[in-house]
């Protein structure tokens, strides 16, 4: 039996996503967060990362119904070793060395697992009511709500996986700056 036999691919390009060079530091910065942690899955988090960032592209959506869904199911997993508990995710944020305010990003954090796991679960309605959006809540999460919302997300799993080393390295990098 041939190829022939096999279904075609249901979506459009089979072109990698072209991350930004900061979604590409971050990449890094998730599988060396899991290797820390001890953290074990089949699949990197770095590759949920890219598939999630591949679903959001415009090609995907105007293909797949439930892009949406799908990608906040990813991300979602990526968040997984931030949901063991207040005392985890502290201890995990400083066994890997994070910089940042633990209090806060930890709210942060489970503020961002909240939304994408209503949006996982189709539950859009759940989603819109999140404290990531605070006192402005949108009429409906749209494509543009949720893409501009995982910026937000990105950011806050950055700044939770910033290390002292990073530190160092930014003030090394301004004090090479002339004055």
């Amino acid at each position: 039996m041939g190829n022939e036999a096999l279904p075609k691919s249901f979506g459009g390009s089979n072109q990698p996503p072209r991350l930004s060079p900061q979604q590409e530091e971050l990449c890094v910065r998730l599988d060396d967060f899991w290797k820390a942690i001890g953290y074990s899955h089949s699949t990197k988090p770095s590759d949920m990362f890219r598939g999630a960032t591949h679903l959001i592209h415009n090609e995907q959506k105007t293909i797949n119904p439930d892009w949406m869904s799908q990608a906040a199911h990813s991300l979602r997993e990526i968040l997984y070793p931030f949901w063991k508990g207040e005392d985890k995710k502290r201890e995990y944020l400083k066994r890997h060395g994070s910089t940042g305010d633990e209090e806060k990003l930890t709210k942060d954090i489970s503020d961002y697992f909240g939304f994408v796991t209503s949006v996982a679960h189709h539950q859009l309605e759940q989603a819109r009511n999140n404290p990531i959006f605070g006192s402005s809540k949108p009429a409906e999460i749209t494509t543009e709500i949720f893409a501009h919302s995982i910026t937000r997300f990105e950011s806050i799993l950055f700044k939770a996986l910033r290390r002292q080393i990073d530190a160092h390295k930014e003030i090394d990098d301004i004090l090479a700056q002339e004055p």
